[in-house]
């Protein structure tokens, strides 16, 4: 696939809500079926076999792997990492930018609402946290690595925030270092400026 198609992939990803929730679902559980992923995304499957077989063809999902159980068969889908990996963040970027504007709130509400997906599965975890979970809540609020941030700012701090957010996610997206392992660390980022007159009318 060049380069081209898989931006206009993702694009098309970030506009439906159920692409990217499968999108964000892989990404925390690594390998699912549809009826698991049936359980968090709340359309019928075959909407979800619709959409993970448009999301095989364009080279964001891997071929599904089968596994027969007793007598059923079941076909396990995984992320395609490297195909991910080799998006470029700077024109994706680019090219939501010169988006129409009904195109551009489709995708901040698309996100909205698969975010909301994600964080509610992660809450219910540490909800069921165990004892060795609770030690690794503990030591990571101790060594300051859990960011719990909700900031109303002035337009030149949030400005400035967000560039330097767009500029350490272009430039660190792709793999990090030769060395770097994948521990499944979360970063969840959303900037919203504001999008409505909150102003009183005399």
């Amino acid at each position: 696939m060049l380069e081209r198609d898989r931006v206009s992939a993702i694009l098309d990803i970030l506009r439906n809500p159920t692409k990217l929730g499968v999108l964000f679902l892989l990404m925390r559980y690594r390998r699912l079926t549809v009826t698991q992923m049936s359980r968090h995304i709340k359309v019928s499957k075959a909407n979800l076999y619709h959409f993970t077989a448009q999301m095989v063809r364009d080279g964001i999902l891997s071929e599904p792997e089968t596994s027969v159980k007793g007598n059923y068969v079941e076909k396990y889908y995984r992320l395609e990492w490297k195909s991910l990996a080799s998006v470029d963040l700077v024109d994706q970027r680019r090219r939501v930018r010169e988006l129409p504007p009904k195109d551009q709130k489709e995708i901040l509400e698309s996100f909205l609402a698969s975010a909301s997906v994600v964080t509610r599965l992660l809450a219910e975890e540490v909800g069921r946290a165990d004892e060795p979970m609770l030690e690794r809540i503990h030591n990571s609020f101790k060594s300051g690595l859990v960011n719990m941030s909700y900031l109303v700012l002035p337009d030149d701090i949030y400005e400035d925030m967000i560039r330097k957010l767009n500029d350490l996610v272009e430039g660190k997206h792709k793999g990090g270092g030769k060395n770097s392992t994948f521990k499944g660390n979360r970063v969840i980022i959303l900037g919203i400026p504001q999008l409505y007159d909150d102003s009183v009318s005399d």
